[in-house]
């Protein structure tokens, strides 16, 4: 289960953009890489069907290998999804509303102690908003508001971890993963609109360390297509 959630979450990560140095790090060379990945959520329902999901995610992947390459990703993404039941009852006259964005951090927006007790991030993020409406449902998409978080996260459960190694003759690759259950406190708000209502909300934090050693050096690429 880990190990595909490791999978699921570095396929977001390569979509990130990049923070420091640009410089190509080719994946037939020893390398070293720590990734840290925090989700949180909230969801709100009403009686009608009607509800409310946000959600705030974050992540920090470094990777370093020979000769000072070094790649550092830091990123943010904050969404809002909402569902308003018509008065009439017509699933026609419902209406969606999606609001998302994504932004890089700087290191001192993104914080987590070790053994993931605890960690924040403080972003704001320019957004696309998305409202449909209508039988058939007819989207209209255009510029959102600019969505503020501040999230903490609290553990409420003992900290998940373990080592693991892989790889084949030529790529040894060792690895380590942690996995830890939150209690969410913080706000995502745009103006005088709080999303999330005060309430507390539920996530979790994801860390893993990998060191990949390629035997001769160069011989082959023990990354396959992991360069954004």
């Amino acid at each position: 289960m880990t190990r595909i959630l490791v999978a699921a979450i570095i396929a977001l990560c390569a979509l990130a953009p990049s923070v420091g140095s640009a410089d190509h790090i080719p994946g037939n060379v020893s390398q070293r890489e720590k990734f840290g990945y925090a989700s949180a959520g909230w969801r709100f329902d009403e009686p009608d069907g009607s509800f409310r999901i946000v959600t705030v995610k974050a992540a920090d992947r470094t990777i370093i290998a020979k000769h000072g390459l070094r790649h550092r990703y830091l990123t943010a993404c904050v969404r809002v999804r909402s569902l308003v039941m018509a008065e009439s009852g017509d699933p026609a006259d419902s209406v969606f509303r999606e609001v998302f964005g994504c932004g890089p951090l700087k290191r001192s927006q993104f914080h987590v102690v070790r053994s993931l007790g605890w960690g924040r991030v403080k972003t704001t993020v320019a957004t696309e908003e998305c409202v449909s409406i209508g039988d058939p449902r007819i989207t209209t998409c255009g510029a959102g508001p600019t969505l503020e978080a501040q999230v903490e996260w609290e553990a409420n459960d003992p900290l998940e971890a373990g080592p693991w190694v892989g790889g084949n003759d030529v790529c040894h690759v060792r690895g380590r993963n942690s996995l830890r259950h939150h209690l969410v406190r913080g706000f995502v708000r745009s103006g005088g609109i709080d999303y999330t209502s005060g309430r507390d909300g539920t996530g979790f934090m994801f860390e893993h360390f990998t060191r990949v050693r390629v035997v001769p050096e160069g011989s082959e690429d023990c990354m396959g297509s992991d360069e954004p």
